[in-house]
């Protein structure tokens, strides 16, 4: 009877060791769990976060397509600027040769020479004149390379925003990428245990 009782206290002592382990294993567990709930994203955040994402990037396109229509604006009134100063050129040269003609030939007929004279100021006002609509174009152009130059610092300044954007969207998602591979390795091994 005795090396029965011995058995027993020697099974009650073999299942207090066990309920010691166990007791330290769950004690582990509680506590990786409670870290890895500490370091953990709730989902709604993460779903809130991709949507941002999702938001940024449709916006990202959308300035894109935008830029790019800018930038055509820009180059068509480039064109266009160089069309009005090769028309404003060719026009210049033709009224000065035409008042240089003019004059020539009053000097060289002088019975024709208060008609000369009356063409020529005809003339130079029309001179004036032409001078007032070249100052005038000229200051459209110049407004025209002054609002070209703010759109290309515009766009210089929103690819360096798109490009900043792009890095911090790059970091969020590496970052939730990590969490969630932490989350899910910490879930394996609660599995295991």
């Amino acid at each position: 009877m005795s090396s029965a009782v011995d058995s027993n206290i020697a099974a009650l002592q073999q299942c207090g060791d066990i309920l010691r382990i166990q007791e330290e294993a769950c004690n582990i567990l509680k506590n990786k769990l409670q870290a890895t709930r500490e370091h953990a994203v709730p989902h709604e955040d993460f779903q809130s976060l991709e949507q941002e994402l999702e938001c940024e990037k449709a916006d990202h396109q959308q300035t894109r397509r935008e830029l790019e229509g800018e930038r055509e604006r820009a180059r068509l009134a480039e064109s266009e600027l160089a069309i009005l100063r090769r028309q404003l050129s060719r026009e210049k040269t033709t009224f000065e040769n035409a008042f240089g003609l003019l004059k020539l030939q009053a000097l060289r007929d002088s019975s024709k020479a208060e008609d000369l004279l009356a063409k020529c100021s005809v003339l130079e006002a029309l001179c004036a004149q032409k001078d007032e609509e070249l100052g005038s174009k000229e200051q459209v152009i110049e407004k025209l390379q002054i609002r070209l130059k703010g759109v290309e610092e515009s766009y210089r300044q929103e690819m360096m925003e798109v490009q900043v954007q792009a890095q911090q969207d790059a970091y969020i998602a590496s970052h939730l990428r990590l969490q969630e591979a932490r989350k899910s390795r910490g879930k394996k091994q609660q599995r295991k245990c």
